[in-house]
C-alpha cells in the first residue's frame, strides 16, 4: 500500500550525497542505499513531520542500532541536522510526507490511465453522454408555464429594485434641499446697526468756529488734568461744546483752564476770569 511505503528516487544510487556517504563509511553505493532505506523507513514510522524530539545521534547509535559513521555522514551531507532539542530530517514532507505519497499515487494513476488500451473513444462517448431520449423525457416537468412564472418573478424583483432606487434618490434630493436652506440661513447677511459717528474734540471746536481751534491744546491739557485727578469724562466733545457756550470766547476759556489747573480745581466756572455772566453752565459739576 502507498500509505505504508516510502518514496525512493531512481537516481538515488548515483546522487552526490550517496557517493560522499560511501566514501566516509567505506561502503559501496549499494550498501549505502540499503542503509538509507532502512533509516528512512524507521523515521517515517517514528515521526510525522521529520522531527525527532529528545533524541541524539548517540541515542540512535546505542539504542536503535544505527552505525555512528553512517549518522555522522548524514550530518555532513545535510540529510540530518541536530540541535539542542533533537534531530531533524530536512525536506521530510517533500520526500516522505503524506503529500508526497499522494502526488506519487496521482502520477501512477495518470500513467495507468494513459496506458490503458480499454479506454476507447467509443467508451468515453458512452460514459460522458448525459443527454438521451430518456433524459429528455425526465425533464418534462420544466414546462413553458414554469419558465413564464420565473420571468414574471424576475420582472417584479427588478421593479421593486427600481422603486427602492427612486426612493433613495428622492431622499437624497430632500437632504440637499435642507442643506441649501441651512447654508442660505447661515450666509444671509445681517443688517448692520447704524452707529452714529462720535465727534472728536477738534471737530467740536471747529463747529463753534475756527477761532476756537486756538484753545485745542489747553482743552486737551484740561481733560488730562481731570483724568489724573480721577474724574472720567464720558463725552468730552459734548462737554467742550457746552464750555464754549458758557465762556463765550476762546481767550476766556483758556484763561479759566490755566487758573483751574494752577489752583488744582477740577471744575470750570465763568467767574474765574471775571466774566460778568450771572448764569453758570458747568457740565463737570459732581
Amino acid at each position: 500500500m502507498v500509505e505504508d511505503g516510502i518514496l525512493i528516487s531512481v537516481h538515488l544510487p548515483r546522487k552526490r550525497e550517496v557517493c560522499l556517504i560511501a566514501a566516509r563509511t567505506r561502503w559501496t553505493r549499494y550498501e549505502v542505499v540499503g542503509r538509507l532505506v532502512e533509516w528512512w523507513a524507521w523515521v517515517s514510522t517514528e515521526s510525522a513531520d521529520g522531527r525527532l524530539e529528545g533524541i541524539t545521534v548517540d541515542d540512535l547509535a546505542s539504542v536503535h542500532g544505527f552505525d555512528r559513521r553512517f549518522l555522522s555522514a548524514l550530518l555532513e551531507v545535510g540529510w540530518l541536522s541536530q540541535d539542542a532539542t533533537g534531530l531533524t530530517i530536512p525536506n521530510f514532507d517533500r520526500c516522505f510526507g503524506g503529500s508526497a505519497k499522494s502526488r506519487a499515487a496521482t502520477r501512477r494513476r495518470v500513467q495507468k490511465h494513459r496506458c490503458n488500451a480499454s479506454v476507447t473513444q467509443e467508451a468515453l462517448q458512452k460514459r460522458y453522454k448525459s443527454v438521451t431520449e430518456d433524459g429528455v423525457s425526465c425533464n418534462a416537468s420544466v414546462t413553458q408555464e414554469a419558465l413564464q412564472k420565473n420571468k414574471e418573478k424576475e420582472t417584479e424583483r427588478e421593479k421593486e429594485k427600481e422603486k427602492e432606487k427612486d426612493q433613495e434618490k428622492e431622499k437624497e434630493k430632500e437632504k440637499e434641499k435642507e442643506k441649501e436652506k441651512e447654508t442660505k440661513k447661515t450666509h444671509t447677511p445681517q443688517p448692520q446697526a447704524h452707529t452714529p459717528r462720535v465727534l472728536t474734540i477738534r471737530e467740536a471746536l471747529q463747529r463753534k468756529g475756527s477761532r476756537w481751534l486756538s484753545v485745542e491744546e489747553a482743552v486737551y491739557k484740561w481733560f488730562a488734568f481731570r483724568a489724573k485727578a480721577g474724574k472720567v469724562d464720558l463725552d468730552p466733545p459734548l462737554q467742550v461744546s457746552e464750555l464754549c457756550d458758557a465762556f463765550g470766547s476762546p481767550e476766556a476759556l483758556e484763561q479759566a483752564i490755566r487758573t483751574a489747573i494752577a489752583h488744582g480745581w477740577i471744575t470750570l466756572k465763568p467767574d474765574m476770569v471775571g466774566c460778568p455772566q450771572p448764569k453758570l453752565i458747568d457740565p463737570y459739576q459732581d
